[in-house]
């Protein structure tokens, strides 16, 4: 189903090192294509205007009944289709996307395990979502995702090809998840542009972000494991 790292050792040494790495040709085309189909498919059906549940999904948008604590979407009892707001509007981050798509292949992958597993064999796939994204609203500037000290990694999946920053491709500053005070600058940021099937292992202590402004009609689809203790 994917592609066994080659080089362990220099993979979990960079990621070490500079707090991302990002390794081309981790899951097929072809998988990637019936994937993404399948995503659209949904995404396609869904009212993004308001909140509602039905027999597969919660739709998490605008109203009172809108859950906002991350937490809360985690553990839903089903599938969350959590419409973003502000910042990040139009982007739909789908909570526990595995109990509606085929991801068992990255909740279960040995070969992200093996490389986790060197830097703290305490950290586990917990859930997993997908992101999709195709407006030109700008996303969120760089910020972390956990208080120093807690360990929290992600593996990024791109399903639809990212090929260049018109994408809103995954970006990251290099090293910031050892030193809170290091600032971007065009020597330590990393944009990381791939072909459908790339996989980006990421620690979540450092500053990272989706990458400027995505262009009309330039559609970004992510599986992304949530990886911690």
């Amino acid at each position: 189903m994917n592609t066994p790292f080659q080089n362990l050792d220099d993979i979990v040494l960079q990621l070490r090192e500079h707090g991302a790495i990002m390794i081309p040709g981790f899951l097929s085309h072809e998988k990637c294509d019936t994937l993404a189909e399948s995503i659209r498919s949904l995404v396609s059906s869904v009212d993004v205007s308001k909140t509602y549940e039905c027999k597969e999904y919660l739709v998490n948008s605008t109203g009172p009944n809108r859950i906002n604590t991350y937490p809360k979407l985690c553990s839903y009892r089903k599938p969350v289709l959590n419409i973003r707001s502000m910042h990040d509007k139009d982007f739909i981050d789908i909570f526990n996307a595995d109990k509606l798509f085929d991801l068992s292949w990255l909740r279960n992958s040995t070969t992200i395990a093996d490389v986790i597993g060197c830097i703290n064999s305490s950290l586990k796939v917990k859930n997993i979502n997908v992101y999709v994204s195709s407006a030109s609203t700008p996303k969120r500037g760089y910020h972390y995702d956990t208080a120093p000290g807690i360990a929290q990694f992600k593996a990024l999946v791109y399903l639809t090809d990212v090929t260049d920053e018109s994408f809103g491709p995954y970006s990251y500053i290099l090293g910031s998840h050892k030193a809170m005070n290091i600032k971007p600058n065009e020597n330590n940021t990393q944009v990381f542009c791939g072909k459908r099937g790339t996989v980006i292992l990421s620690n979540q202590n450092g500053l990272h972000c989706g990458i400027g402004s995505q262009k009309d009609g330039k559609e970004r689809i992510v599986a992304v494991a949530n990886i911690m203790v």
